[in-house]
């Protein structure tokens, strides 16, 4: 139920997700969520707080659900932005990334707008993040498509040359992706075209080898990043 809630397809089409109880087994856990969606972060504190003293141990305010998830990602999902600010404000990290990888950042970035990750950017957001297999937050948007929140990102200060686990820049994957648009875009913006992948393979090897049916919209996007690489348009 958690992965439909948190997969790139739910996160696109905003929706309520299952109730809190649904989602956290811990009773604690689901008060601090109703909470939140009152705005009540004194609330939120007291259940922290009080928890110390709990036979089963205190609660963390980022731990994450059996299925991965934790009460600000939760939120992102739901679209309720009052609830958001809440939990920052009671000390939720954007940054926490869960045993299974994902983050209220990866989260966000994948959001069709922008509101949800400048909020998180705006309280400790992180646009260097990367999840526990060494990819950059920036990449993952870049696989969702997300071009408001990849330029969001690099505004604030995301690595535009920061390679993923493979040895591959953004600007790489945008042209393996057939993204030459998009390509282009970071070039002017300062992206580095040398860097090779764990392969060997570069940015120049990839265009020059691209072959881009004349009648696709990237067609034009290619011949000109080929000319702004000195290649040959295959």
């Amino acid at each position: 139920m958690i992965d439909e809630l948190l997969s790139f397809e739910a996160i696109a089409r905003p929706r309520r997700p299952p109730p809190l109880e649904a989602v956290f087994p811990d009773a604690r856990i689901v008060a601090m969520g109703h909470a939140a969606a009152r705005g009540d972060v004194a609330r939120i504190r007291a259940i922290e707080a009080a928890s110390a003293a709990d036979a089963g141990g205190p609660v963390d305010i980022n731990a994450a659900s059996p299925a991965g998830a934790n009460l600000l990602m939760y939120e992102i999902a739901a679209r309720d932005e009052a609830a958001q600010r809440a939990l920052l404000e009671a000390g939720a990290d954007p940054n926490h990334v869960t045993p299974r990888g994902d983050s209220p950042m990866l989260a966000a970035a994948f959001t069709e707008e922008t509101r949800e990750l400048t909020l998180l950017l705006d309280n400790g957001g992180n646009p260097n993040l990367r999840d526990k297999r060494g990819e950059p937050l920036l990449i993952k948007a870049i696989y969702a498509g997300r071009w408001n929140n990849v330029d969001l990102l690099l505004a604030r200060g995301a690595n535009i040359n920061a390679p993923d686990p493979s040895g591959q820049t953004p600007v790489f994957l945008l042209a393996n992706i057939g993204q030459y648009e998009q390509v282009l875009r970071f070039l002017d913006r300062g992206a580095d075209p040398e860097p090779a992948d764990s392969t060997g393979r570069t940015l120049r090897g990839v265009v020059e080898k691209a072959r881009i049916p004349p009648e696709s919209p990237q067609a034009a996007w290619h011949a000109k990043v080929a000319e702004r690489l000195g290649v040959k348009a295959g």
